[in-house]
């Protein structure tokens, strides 16, 4: 069973921290009071029993030990009386104390003897004392009033408790739901930024609390960010757009110039020089389109895609040309998982690891294209069964310009899985590339979407 949201929160757990130690303190504060007035109670009682039988001797010794005249005179409401002389005999036995104890005891369990005749189940409270002739006498009374008076001091301490913690629990249960907007503002917008909204910053509410200083910092940096990112990007596309218009005249005039009658060796430099500017031309759309895929502003465009569809049209586009290259590509994707982006971009990053396999092995080597399509994923598979990468060099292939050593003779850029990297970034994509023994086997990972 997942717990609600605000429960899952830092702010409730620290609450809930506090409230653990509040309820510590709160039962080390109860036990020291009730302790103190459960002593200050029993005190009050063995002060009024000693005064009792202070003036039950004063009684007894006016009366000269009547025990008719000691029964009219002598005092104590609600206390029990012992008294016997010397030779045994009992004038007063209201209770019955073992031992005769002098000074304060307690009978616990004692069956007192009421002045009604009526038993008395309970713990007596007393006080014992020995006169000069020889007379021992004691006074006791019930510690009934003390227990139910301790009885009422716990009760109300457990309904305090009882509430001091409700209060604690819906008070983190408030402060976390408070905690919980604000985090849920600063995640709305990193989301939005993240998606491509990069103008979007982090809400201030003017309370100069912890939140508002962090967001403050985060726009801060957001700002200087956007500004890096604004002039490199500027930067790169100049230079692109600047050095791409003279290239497209030099190979627009190299092709003027291949109109006109030519030695036959002058054509083959003519046209290795296209071919040349031609590379260069892709070399600089390449490094466009990547820019433009990690600003991040085509999250915007984000709609569910068929992949599998779009693997099945890829290849039968590519059928021809594995076969013209010597290869044999299989394809395996049904209709039907979904996926959310631009169909542009994943048909790009489709294409660009087919062209890969095809390029980047031998002839004679099986290709497969495949889409399965999971519980809440979508992987795409892209093998071959050629001489394969070693594990160094798996990571190094997405990096601009790389190219391993058997691949320098083939054409190419360098910037086709450079592309495919920057396609799967900005779609949450997971890229594992291991061994298809052999060969190499490179799956994506996308995030279901709705169709």
């Amino acid at each position: 069973m997942r717990l609600p949201k605000a429960v899952r929160t830092a702010a409730f757990r620290l609450t809930a921290i506090y409230a653990v130690l509040f309820a510590l303190s709160l039962a080390i504060i109860l036990a020291m009071v009730i302790t103190l007035v459960q002593r200050s109670m029993l005190d009050q009682v063995r002060a009024a029993v000693r005064d009792d039988a202070v003036l039950l001797a004063g009684a007894y010794q006016r009366a000269e030990g009547n025990a008719q005249e000691l029964d009219r005179s002598r005092a104590g409401h609600g206390t029990y009386f012992f008294i016997r002389r010397s030779d045994g005999t009992e004038v007063l036995a209201e209770f019955r104390p073992a031992g005769m104890p002098v000074g304060s005891f307690a009978i616990d369990e004692a069956r007192a003897i009421a002045k009604d005749d009526d038993e008395v189940d309970g713990a007596l409270i007393g006080y014992g004392a020995r006169l000069a002739d020889g007379t021992y006498l004691a006074a006791a009374r019930e510690d009934e009033p003390v227990r139910e008076s301790m009885e009422a001091v716990l009760e109300a301490a457990a309904i305090a408790a009882i509430v001091a913690l409700t209060l604690a629990v819906l008070g983190g249960l408030f402060m976390s739901t408070l905690y919980l907007r604000r985090v849920d503002a600063l995640d709305r917008t990193a989301t939005a930024i993240f998606d491509g909204d990069l103008g979007r910053r982090m809400p201030v509410r003017g309370t100069n609390d912890e939140f508002d200083r962090l967001a403050t910092s985060l726009n801060r940096m957001l700002d200087r960010i956007a500004a890096l990112m604004d002039g490199l990007r500027q930067v790169s596309t100049d230079v692109a757009h600047d050095l791409r218009t003279p290239l497209s005249r030099l190979r627009q005039r190299l092709e003027d110039f291949g109109k006109t009658d030519l030695a036959q060796e002058q054509r083959a430099v003519l046209d290795g020089a296209v071919s040349e500017a031609d590379a260069i031309l892709s070399i600089f759309a390449a490094l466009l389109q990547i820019a433009q895929v990690e600003s991040g502003s085509i999250r915007k465009r984000f709609a569910p895609v068929d992949l599998g569809a779009l693997a099945g049209e890829v290849g039968e586009i590519y059928q021809a040309v594995a076969e013209g290259a010597g290869h044999a590509l299989a394809v395996r994707a049904e209709p039907g998982s979904f996926v959310r982006g631009t169909r542009e971009l994943l048909l790009q990053l489709i294409v660009n690891l087919v062209e890969n396999a095809i390029t980047h092995t031998p002839p004679g080597t099986q290709v497969w294209l495949s889409v399965e399509s999971r519980s809440d994923t979508v992987a795409l598979v892209v093998a071959d069964d050629g001489p394969g990468i070693t594990p160094a060099e798996r990571e190094r292939v997405f990096r601009r310009f790389y190219r391993l050593d058997a691949s320098r003779s083939t054409p190419g850029t360098g910037l086709g899985l450079a592309l495919v990297a920057a396609i799967a970034d900005i779609h949450d994509v997971r890229i594992e590339v291991g061994d298809n023994e052999p060969g190499v086997r490179m799956t994506l990972i996308f995030p279901k979407g709705s169709g």
